[in-house]
């Protein structure tokens, strides 16, 4: 048992053997040798000019992706500077919230908050009539 662990496997052996043939081919057919450098040239020159493509494509790749990020960018400055942003305040805010207030204070006594709404109505009929002048539509805009 000890004597057969010792033994080279089977498939070193047939490696081997492999080897052993090729060299045995080469050695009586020496065209066998050249076509194989041959193509092993010819392996070498495709590796090379394989990489040299993927290194032209990957140019190209990098160079579209920065004009695309550069044209993105453009055009959101462009759309940013194309729609300004208003500042829109609620009209006659403070006699809002104080009408707020003055029912929250007095629920269901809203006659005593009567001239606080008066006064807020007022306000919003002439900014009203201000903006409709100026071709607005009825928001105060600063």
């Amino acid at each position: 048992m000890r004597f057969l662990s010792t033994l080279p496997s089977l498939q070193l052996l047939q490696c081997c053997w492999a080897e052993v043939v090729f060299k045995i081919m080469l050695f009586y057919d020496p065209t066998q040798a050249h076509k194989l450098e041959m193509r092993e040239e010819e392996m070498k020159k495709r590796d090379t000019l394989y990489k040299e493509h993927i290194a032209k494509l990957e140019s190209k790749c990098s160079q579209f992706y920065k004009v695309t990020s550069d044209s993105f960018q453009k055009s959101k400055e462009e759309t940013l500077n194309r729609f300004a942003r208003f500042n829109i305040q609620p009209v006659c805010g403070d006699l809002q919230s104080q009408i707020l207030k003055c029912y929250q204070e007095n629920p269901g006594k809203t006659l005593s908050c009567s001239g606080i709404a008066s006064a807020y109505m007022q306000c919003v009929n002439k900014a009203k009539m201000v903006t409709r002048g100026k071709g607005g539509c009825g928001i105060y805009i600063s």
